[in-house]
């Protein structure tokens, strides 16, 4: 990335996965870059790129790799860009999988969820809250209601972006439960 000139970090499935909570190993490598990167093959390895603003405001630590250190998301912004990019974390099931098993043992940090709300659409925290609700993770979607609540005003954000429009509408996190939420735990 430093050859490319990109601000960068490891982000996604492949964040959650190096902070100890991805179900299944992800396929590929998912890095969020701050302007535009073509997806590359390398060898085995299959490094997809989904373009982030600020991606060198946004939290994210260094991690020791056989080649050297690599920004990886922290694990709140895993959780924002999973709740973000429902496609990209593999369904919303799988989505709440992983979100489930990054608010067991403290990984999540209250605190630390709420400021990374700050820098996300008002329906990704309302999303991520219902979510973290849904899974357990009930003190942690507390810390994000506030930010998801500042806007009371209708439509209703989607559960599933790409789903139905239709459904009932959850007043709490004001979403449109288009889609039934099945984490596998």
């Amino acid at each position: 990335m430093a050859h490319l000139g990109r601000a960068y970090y490891v982000g996604g499935l492949s964040a959650a996965e190096l902070h100890g909570a991805a179900h299944q190993r992800p396929e590929v490598l998912q890095v969020a870059v701050d302007r535009h990167v073509s997806d590359r093959d390398i060898g085995r390895v299959h490094l997809r790129f989904v373009q982030r603003r600020r991606v060198t405001t946004l939290p994210r630590q260094q991690h020791v790799v056989p080649t050297g250190h690599v920004w990886v998301a922290t694990a709140e912004l895993t959780a924002f860009d999973l709740a973000d990019e429902i496609r990209l974390g593999g369904g919303l099931n799988n989505v709440a999988t992983v979100l489930a098993e990054l608010a067991e043992d403290g990984r999540l940090d209250a605190g630390s969820l709420a400021a990374t709300a700050e820098v996300f659409p008002l329906s990704t925290a309302r999303r991520l809250g219902f979510l973290l609700d849904q899974t357990g993770g009930a003190d942690l979607a507390a810390a994000v209601h506030p930010i998801a609540e500042r806007r009371r005003s209708f439509p209703a954000d989607l559960l599933a972006p790409h789903g139905e429009v239709s459904g009932p509408v959850d007043a709490r996190w004001r979403l449109v439960v288009n889609a039934d939420v099945e984490p596998d735990l």
